[in-house]
């Protein structure tokens, strides 16, 4: 559940009206010029939330919410055995309240201050803005994102198209399926996928636990 949940990917959300401006004046303009030269352009377009999304049909991108969540669990791993040590070290300390000196009582209760700050500064490092997750998210974002550049860009030219819009963020009210490659630009990622060396797809990892759901 990675890639939809986390702010890379969920960057198409952020930029659509933009996209969908931006999209409307360039097919104008393309229109336009088509009938001032007489010639038709070439358009065809890609629905990108079948290759990045809850639901993506690209294995790499599948993938890559796998590897995601492998390092978030580690993260998870490693935030709570810094709250075990510090459990262990509060019940150290209630334990031995009557029987220690005052000056060892501020001792471990300065230990306990210190980890305690540890623990609150690793997990901004990993689930704050600008941290592991976030960074580590967008490593696989644009590894994705070059991987369906390059392929879009090899249909285009191997099929003569002059613009391929992105159907997710144009706002396009209707579209002649047509003109849809989104299956041939799955079709050459996944093609891609397997031939590459190392590809074999990685096991499921455990449920990753969000910030905050634990105890």
């Amino acid at each position: 559940m990675l890639i939809s949940n986390f702010p890379s990917l969920n960057m198409r959300g952020r930029v659509a009206r933009r996209n969908a401006a931006l999209a409307a004046v360039a097919l104008a303009a393309v229109l336009h010029a088509g009938v001032a030269s007489g010639q038709s352009p070439r358009i065809a377009y890609v629905t990108s939330w079948r290759i990045i999304g809850p639901e993506a049909e690209f294995q790499g991108t599948r993938d890559a919410e796998q590897a995601l969540n492998r390092d978030v669990e580690s993260w998870n791993r490693e935030l709570d055995e810094h709250k075990q040590a510090i459990d262990a070290l509060e019940k150290e300390i209630e334990q031995k309240r009557l029987v220690i000196s005052e000056s060892k009582r501020q001792e471990l209760d300065q230990q306990r201050s210190q980890k305690k700050g540890e623990l609150e500064r690793r997990a901004k490092e990993i689930y704050g803005d600008g941290g592991l997750i976030e960074r580590r998210n967008l490593e696989l974002t644009k590894a994705i994102m070059d991987k369906v550049k390059e392929a879009v860009t090899a249909i285009a030219r191997d099929e003569g198209y002059d613009f391929v819009f992105d159907a997710s963020d144009a706002n396009l009210v209707w579209a002649n399926k047509e003109f849809d490659i989104t299956d041939k630009v799955l079709t050459k990622l996944n093609e891609a996928t397997r031939t590459a060396p190392g590809s074999a797809t990685p096991a499921a990892p455990p449920p990753v636990v969000p910030p905050g759901g634990r105890q």
